[in-house]
């Protein structure tokens, strides 16, 4: 990642997007971690502040998360806080991550964005870490626009400033409190129109759940889609077919994502073909498009990006043309009535009903040092509990699938203690909301 940002080689889109969905999902990931440590957590927003802003979300994300993470990281007792504010003239929005942790001198300070830099060696000892994390995300910052500065002191804490450029600050409106915030959040959500698409689309997908789920996504278009359960599958359907897109997974059976992608370009195919992953690395990213991806999508599925891809590669329908699910008036349907239609309330609670079997096969999979069935089954879990509302369990899954990749066994086995918690926290929040009878 630090290779190619530094010779200016790592693409990226910059979009409309509103920073609070991004900072919601932070809240959701990390803040339950900070309080398991005893940590206060919390993300203040210091209003007025603009609505929207023009950036790469994926970027912005990583930042963020690495920030954050750290922070919680190098904090045994304390807070970890996030502030957002921005200038009079709302053209530089400020993200700040203040932390009561170990903190750094000041030549530690100066070293501290330069690659495979950490405090000192004893600091590397104790809480582990390549000293790439603060690079990338300077890089990532200069890459939007933007740029990160660190202050600190030793033994009371650091703060990290991210500042970016908001070109939308004249077109996008201002934001007064926490109410105009999840309004605005209902908006993009509810309000975007589903636009009416023609075509056909090929998902290559070997999850049932992602298989159900994103074809409920792509018939509600009107589009036609069919499925393929691995890569050699979907490769003979794409040769075969005439598919205006197609939708391939990364990890799959018999042949995997990237490997279907380059058979497919060996084979002259030329149609677009979106990656489907679960791994948001950067680097995971740059193997999808070098081996021949137009794009790449990453799971949970981002009901808004997701449409938004579509847009991109699918033909408008003619206004002659019915929706391809039978229902008319598709194009006129909101992004936030999906997650209210039975259909998605369907998914969610088929996943629910298995969730208790998935933990348990993955836990006795730890037991057994089964290392394959681990790796396969909480890519999974990462890839499905953040779409059907856990994204818990999603954060908790991916962090398992990485170490079993990276082969820190015994890390993996305090992680699956961890997801067995992370779901009897979610199993007693259900039953907290279950009137009794």
């Amino acid at each position: 990642d630090l290779t190619k940002l530094e010779s200016n080689r790592l693409e990226h889109r910059l979009v409309n997007i509103s920073p609070y969905t991004i900072l919601a999902e932070i809240e959701s990931l990390l803040g339950p971690e900070a309080r398991d440590k005893g940590l206060e957590f919390s993300i203040n927003y210091h209003f007025p502040l603009p609505a929207m802003l023009h950036s790469e979300p994926i970027y912005l994300k990583q930042i963020l998360i690495n920030l954050c993470s750290n922070a919680s990281k190098f904090t045994s007792e304390g807070f970890v806080n996030v502030d957002v504010s921005c200038d009079k003239s709302f053209r530089h929005l400020r993200l700040t991550v203040t932390d009561s942790g170990i903190g750094m001198t000041p030549d530690e300070v100066e070293r501290i964005f330069e690659p495979f830099i950490q405090a000192d060696s004893t600091t590397t000892r104790e809480y582990g870490g390549t000293g790439l994390g603060l690079a990338i995300s300077s890089k990532l910052a200069e890459a939007i626009g933007g740029s990160l500065h660190c202050s600190s002191e030793k033994g009371k804490g650091s703060t990290f400033t991210l500042e970016i450029v908001n070109e939308l600050a004249d077109s996008s409106g201002i934001i007064n409190s926490m109410e105009e915030i999840r309004a605005l959040g209902e908006s993009v959500s509810e309000e975007s129109e589903i636009r009416k698409l023609a075509g056909k689309v090929l998902l290559v997908e070997d999850s049932p759940d992602n298989q159900e789920l994103i074809e409920m996504l792509v018939r509600r278009t009107g589009a036609s889609i069919d499925i393929a359960a691995d890569g050699k599958h979907g490769v003979d359907m794409a040769l075969a077919g005439d598919y205006d897109l197609v939708l391939m997974d990364m990890q799959m059976p018999v042949l995997d994502g990237l490997g279907a992608i380059r058979l497919l370009r060996k084979s002259d195919y030329s149609g677009p073909v979106i990656s489907l992953t679960a791994n948001a690395l950067l680097t995971n990213r740059e193997k999808c498009l070098a081996a021949g991806a137009n794009d790449y999508l990453v799971k949970p599925i981002d009901t808004a990006l997701f449409y938004e891809t579509l847009n991109r590669y699918l033909p408008a329908a003619e206004a002659t043309t019915e929706p391809g699910d039978g229902e008319p008036g598709a194009d006129r349907r909101k992004y936030g009535e999906f997650y209210n239609s039975p259909g998605y309330l369907e998914i969610v609670e088929r996943f629910r009903n298995k969730l208790p079997q998935m933990v348990t096969e993955l836990a006795e999979a730890v037991h057994r040092e089964d290392w394959e069935q681990v790796q396969s089954q909480s890519h999974d879990l990462k890839g499905i509990g953040g779409s059907v509302g856990m994204p818990g369990i999603t954060e908790v899954a991916d962090r398992m699938n990485t170490e079993v990749k990276n082969g820190e066994y015994a890390q993996v086995r305090n992680t699956c203690a961890e997801l067995e918690r992370v779901y009897q926290d979610i199993l007693r929040e259900e039953n907290e909301e279950t009137p009794a009878h």
